[in-house]
């Protein structure tokens, strides 16, 4: 078959529109606002023409599709639109048709996989090429829109994939116990309770200085003391305490629907118990535990918003 452009722009056809064995179309397939019951076309024939206008093209079904096709061939097949299509005059239409097809065909993966690039699309037509407001709070609400917009694609892909924020989470929790676990064998982690300080510390008297019931190695590390007091300083805790667990205290600290009440019980040590200076190792691991509280909110709500449907919105 020999032809130029091919037109069918606004066409009805009632039965299969045949795009097959194609061998030479040059120019463009304008099928912009044409409408069939079913689309009956091979690989090859699609790669015949310059570029492929689907806007408001609409189809209920494909025939005869090759089993090798997949997600890669429909959205190669979707980038073949004239460019500004899918830039600065982006048509989310025909993403949204193909995956409304997949989707009633029962390739729930591929229907899904053509919506997540319809987000990305549309997120970078916002970002690129939409003209931003002149108000300045109206700025700053499409800037954070845009932010939020970003954070959605890259942890759950629009809601599509909220699984990839319980991954997030784990990949926190466990990143976190490596810290605290090596935060406890420098000594670091100390338990919170006042009443164990009170026993730890040198007090001043009327005399002179009472040596405290906790000997040294145990204030010095309370997770891992040195020497052989180790069983002596597990008795001067109360029994009822937690013992330091780093995975456990960092989930605690990740997930904030979980309380495991080790993190009301052990925290990094900010101050030298000796000199009442800033101890920076302990303050460095207190600002990663910021960080992973602020993570771990984000990547609960990314979660809760994407199975409840919030963020995703066909």
């Amino acid at each position: 078959m020999a032809c130029g452009a091919v037109n069918l722009s606004g066409a009805q056809i009632n039965g299969a529109l045949f795009w097959r064995q194609i061998k030479i179309a040059r120019g463009e397939l304008n099928l912009a606002g044409a409408s069939c019951r079913t689309l009956n076309m091979d690989r090859e024939s699609w790669d015949e023409p310059a570029q492929i206008r689907l806007d408001n093209f609409t189809y209920k079904g494909f025939n005869q599709l090759d089993e090798t096709t997949s997600a890669r061939f429909w959205l190669e097949w979707l980038s073949r639109q004239p460019i500004s299509h899918l830039t600065n005059k982006f048509r989310p239409k025909p993403y949204q048709q193909l995956a409304d097809v997949l989707q009633s065909m029962g390739h729930e993966e591929e229907a899904r996989v053509v919506r997540i690039a319809r987000r990305r699309r549309q997120a970078d037509y916002v970002r690129l090429y939409e003209r931003p407001p002149s108000d300045p709070l109206a700025r700053l609400y499409r800037k954070l829109n845009i932010f939020w917009s970003g954070l959605q694609g890259f942890t759950v892909s629009y809601g599509y994939r909220p699984g990839n924020a319980l991954i997030g989470l784990i990949f926190l929790s466990f990143l976190g116990a490596a810290i605290y676990q090596f935060a406890a064998v420098q000594g670091i982690m100390t338990p919170t309770h006042p009443l164990i300080y009170k026993e730890a510390v040198w007090q001043e008297g009327s005399g002179p200085l009472v040596a405290p019931k906790i000997p040294a190695a145990c204030h010095a590390n309370w997770v891992y003391p040195e020497g052989k007091s180790a069983a002596l300083c597990a008795r001067t805790i109360p029994s009822e305490y937690s013992t330091f667990n780093a995975l456990v205290y960092s989930i605690d600290v990740a997930v904030p629907v979980v309380n495991f009440r080790m993190q009301d019980d052990w925290s990094p040590r900010v101050v030298d118990w000796k000199s009442g200076a800033t101890d920076w190792a302990g303050w460095w691991v207190r600002s990663w535990e910021w960080l992973q509280v602020a993570f771990g909110w984000a990547f609960s709500l990314l979660f809760v918003s994407a199975i409840g449907g919030i963020i995703r919105r066909d």
